[in-house]
């Protein structure tokens, strides 16, 4: 005598995801591919309700003076990319330093500009440091579109940014090599600097992007 018996198994399943903002690259395609096994089994995804975004820290956290890429995509001239965008208030007497490596990013925009400016990289009132390519050899500052001056960073790979704004219109830039030698000065003495943004775009989602940066008034330095 031959027994054949059939079960059938109905799911009841939830999946609730508390981080899935936080999730990106390979891992996001398997939280995907779950999703849909669950989906299949007649089961039910219940996402959470977004955090509103930061709008001064897209894509990137910010702790103890460190920034750090989290995935995503940005908009940075014009072109949606893999990068980040981060702000932070300049006062008056503060002194800005950003410890960066060239070979970490496919492109950095460094501004000063108004509470108003728009986007760090668009061509307003604001003083932009720039850097194109993981090959390009100078940083370019420019203001509203014109080309100001150019640091040259030759064979160096790591460089240090360090800008005070002493007064309401001027801003001062020195650029140090990683001996901590100035190899580059440049003084805005017309600019309304009260913020500053800085923008990177990546080579991918995958990428990983941290730097140094710290804001401090003149007293806290």
């Amino acid at each position: 005598m031959s027994l054949n018996i059939q079960t059938e198994v109905n799911l009841d399943m939830t999946v609730r995801i508390t981080g899935r903002d936080q999730v990106t690259g390979a891992d996001l395609l398997k939280l995907n591919a779950l999703f849909k096994a669950v989906e299949d089994m007649g089961g039910t995804i219940t996402l959470p309700n977004p955090i509103p975004a930061n709008p001064d820290f897209i894509n990137c956290t910010y702790d103890a003076n460190v920034l750090s890429y989290i995935g995503g995509t940005v908009n940075l001239g014009g072109d949606d990319v893999a990068g980040l965008l981060s702000a932070m208030n300049f006062p008056v007497g503060a002194v800005a330093t950003f410890e960066l490596n060239k070979t970490s990013h496919e492109q950095m925009f460094l501004s000063f500009g108004s509470e108003t400016a728009q986007a760090q990289n668009d061509r307003n009132d604001a003083l932009t440091i720039s850097y194109f390519s993981p090959a390009a050899l100078t940083l370019n500052i420019s203001k509203q579109g014109y080309d100001l001056a150019s640091v040259r960073l030759d064979e160096i790979v790591a460089y240090k940014i360090v800008a005070t704004r002493p007064t309401e219109t001027i801003v001062l830039l020195n650029f140090y090599n990683p001996a901590d030698e100035l190899i580059g000065t440049y003084e805005e003495t017309n600019i309304d600097a009260s913020r500053l943004w800085l923008g990177v775009a990546l080579a991918s989602q995958e990428a990983v992007f941290t730097a140094n940066i710290q804001v401090a008034t003149q007293a806290e330095t």
